[in-house]
């Protein structure tokens, strides 16, 4: 009985223990993509990943996330026209204050000192989806801690991340996809003390949104000309040698 009560108590620790290390979605750092419809008013919130980790896998070639099961043509947005569809990405880091907002533009620069508004209107749009705890949620737009309604502001500052930006930078909409267009965005990075009026962001990655429903990630960094030279040094090595052979 003592050792059916032993193994019981450490089954259960392991239980408690599985949970606590369970996947969390919606966190700090995590690179979220929003895709809305205002035709329906309907908003898909995908956690694609902690951005840094996105961010050095995509060093080593394209990455594709955010697809099957977390597609954004699943649901209520599964019949609506690309038309009607927009999307944005963004991440956040309140205690580091570091800040990622993805453009239509290969440059990018904040209007004013707006860390703290832009940042705590993230961390609700955040706090909204994590109750969830799935990797993507449907969310009726009319919530007020809705991506529409904090970053959009209601439709009254759309591409903006509230007015992080003064043109309309930050959404596109993904029309082009039907037609076998791409849409191509770059995700910008600011980190705190550089976030004063007019400061560029570094630009991190470049993100595609597919027709497929998935995203896929690339690096910005292209390949230094001296790797392809010893790449080219290498083949020619090789096909010396072979015609020794």
């Amino acid at each position: 009985m003592k050792k059916k009560m032993i193994a019981l108590l450490a089954g259960a620790l392991m239980t408690a223990a599985m949970a606590g290390n369970a996947m969390a979605y919606f966190e700090q750092d995590h690179l979220i993509r929003v895709v809305y419809d205002k035709t329906v008013m309907t908003e898909v919130a995908t956690d694609l990943g902690k951005v840094k980790d996105i961010i050095t896998a995509a060093k080593s070639g394209p990455v594709t996330l955010g697809a099957g099961a977390d597609s954004y043509l699943g649901g209520t947005l599964a019949t609506s026209a690309l038309s009607n569809l927009n999307v944005a990405y963004y991440a956040v880091n309140v205690a580091n204050k570091d800040l990622w907002l993805t453009s239509k533009t290969d440059t990018q620069s904040i209007a004013t000192t707006q860390w703290g508004t832009t940042s705590s209107m993230i961390s609700n749009t955040l706090g909204i989806y994590a109750p969830s705890a799935t990797s993507t949620v449907t969310l009726a737009m009319t919530n007020p801690s809705s991506y529409w309604n904090k970053l959009d502001g209601n439709g009254t500052r759309v591409g903006k991340f509230n007015t992080t930006y003064t043109v309309a930078n930050g959404e596109m909409n993904l029309a082009a996809l039907a037609t076998g267009g791409e849409v191509k965005q770059n995700l910008f990075f600011w980190d705190n003390p550089s976030l004063t009026s007019g400061a560029a962001g570094a630009k991190q990655v470049t993100i595609k949104t597919l027709s497929t429903g998935g995203t896929q990630v690339a690096s910005n960094v292209p390949v230094p000309p001296a790797l392809f030279l010893m790449g080219s040094g290498l083949l020619g090595l090789v096909g010396i040698r072979r015609k020794k052979q």
